[in-house]
């Protein structure tokens, strides 16, 4: 090889390294003065759920969950708010996997209440890694949609927030796991603990807190160095 084409190999290589190295390692050294990083998960939990598909805390948050019984696609974002008014301040914006929601990934929406599938736990959770200005932050909204249909629901009712919206507050220089966003069945949850839960309708939708810090930890690994973060679930406004 001519020894220009095989200095200009070269370089091009180490700038792909280069590229993919910065890539990977994003949120490797931690946030960035004055900033924090936050991790969230969403998921879809649905009664068809094994010893290794069991989390470690679930709470129904007392949200009006106005959802299709048959689902496609769910997701969730983020806002910053003043807790000494309730009033929300900007959107959370995430690098990944989508600017400003986190999605809820469904697996089989139409199988809610069918007989399990061995090799479907349940529906996987995804976790957003996000550099963000410190503060206070609630869920704004959910999205849901169906075959046919597109459901909004606001934690906002004129200019102020719904008691029991999740909230979660991070101070500057912390890498914080808040926990996941769900919706969990009825039937889920009625399996799950039958003597709390035994008043849900079993093929209704309810928004959950949950958290699972092993599984979090194994997903973000190759993105983020696990031994900064800490884990302070998300709580409802108003508590």
């Amino acid at each position: 090889m001519p020894a220009l084409k095989r200095f200009t190999a070269l370089l091009l290589c180490a700038l792909l390294s280069a590229c993919a190295i910065s890539t990977q390692s994003t949120f490797k050294g931690g946030p960035a003065p004055g900033k924090a990083i936050v991790i969230v998960g969403g998921a879809f939990l649905v009664p068809n759920f094994g010893p290794a598909g069991q989390v470690d805390e679930i709470e129904v948050v007392s949200l009006p969950l106005r959802v299709p019984a048959v689902l496609s696609e769910a997701s969730a974002s983020f806002r910053r708010y003043d807790p000494t008014t309730g009033d929300d301040l900007d959107k959370l914006v995430l690098e990944d996997p989508s600017p400003e929601l986190i999605p809820v990934p469904l697996s089989k929406p139409n199988k809610l209440l069918s007989l399990p599938d061995p090799v479907e736990r349940f529906g996987s959770t995804n976790y957003a890694i996000v550099q963000v200005t410190p503060g206070d932050w609630f869920l704004d909204r959910q999205i849901v949609r169906s075959m046919n249909s597109t459901t909004i629901v606001r934690s906002v009712k004129e200019d102020k927030l719904r008691a029991g919206v999740p909230v979660f507050h991070v101070e500057a220089g912390e890498v914080l796991y808040v926990g996941d966003v769900v919706l969990a069945s009825g039937q889920y949850l009625r399996d799950l603990d039958p003597q709390k839960y035994s008043r849900l309708r079993a093929n209704s939708w309810n928004l959950a807190i949950a958290g699972n810090v092993e599984a979090m930890k194994t997903s973000v690994a190759e993105r983020i160095d696990t031994s900064l973060i800490r884990y302070r679930p998300m709580t409802q406004f108003g508590e």
